[in-house]
C-alpha cells in the first residue's frame, strides 16, 4: 500500500484503524484494514496479523447495506484512577491528602471519545454502527467514498417545504 495516497496495489482505498465496537470475532483497540475493493463492491474488513502463522477470516460488508459514514462523538465510562490521585493528595496535603485522593479515586467518569462510525444495514433489516478510533489513516478519503456509496444506494429524498417530521 502507498503510505502516502491510500491506494494499494490493486487500485482500491485502503485504511487503517484501530476497532472499538461492531466488528464480530474482533477485539477492541485491534488493528485492521478498512478495504474498499470497488470491483466486488464491497468493504472488506481484515484483521492486522503480525505473525504469518496466524490467520482471520475477512469480514464482509456490501456496497448496498452502507448507509453512511462519518466521525461522531460518544461517551464511554472510565474507571478514575486511585492511585494517581493518591500520589497527587499525598503530595499536597500529606498524608490526609493520600486518603482524600483515594476517596476521590473511586467510581467511574464519564470520557468523551472521538470515533469514526460506519452506518449500514444488516441481513436482517437492522440499523448498525461500526465504531472505530478517530486516528484513520486517510481520515477525508474513506467517509468521503463510503458517503458517496451510501448516497447511491439510497438518495436524499426531495421533499416539499413544510412540518419537519422526525
Amino acid at each position: 500500500m502507498s503510505w502516502f495516497n491510500g491506494i494499494n496495489e490493486d487500485g482500491n482505498l485502503e485504511v487503517n484503524a484501530a476497532h472499538y465496537d461492531g466488528l464480530p470475532n474482533i477485539e477492541e483497540n485491534s488493528l485492521v484494514k478498512i478495504i474498499v475493493d470497488e470491483i466486488e463492491r464491497m468493504v472488506i474488513f481484515r484483521k492486522r496479523l503480525f505473525r504469518k502463522e496466524e490467520k482471520d477470516q475477512d469480514i464482509l460488508l456490501a456496497f448496498e447495506q452502507i448507509l453512511g459514514a462519518g466521525f461522531i462523538t460518544r461517551n464511554k465510562l472510565v474507571k478514575k484512577s486511585v492511585i494517581g490521585r493518591a500520589f497527587l493528595g499525598s503530595l499536597f496535603f500529606g498524608d490526609t491528602g493520600t486518603i482524600l485522593g483515594i476517596m476521590s479515586g473511586q467510581g467511574k467518569k464519564k470520557k468523551r471519545e472521538r470515533c469514526f462510525a460506519i452506518s449500514y444495514s444488516d441481513s436482517f433489516g437492522n440499523n448498525c454502527v461500526l465504531l472505530f478510533d478517530d486516528n484513520i489513516s486517510h481520515p477525508k478519503m474513506l467517509p468521503k467514498r463510503l458517503n458517496e456509496i451510501a448516497n447511491i444506494n439510497h438518495p436524499p429524498i426531495k421533499e416539499e417545504k413544510g412540518p419537519v417530521r422526525l
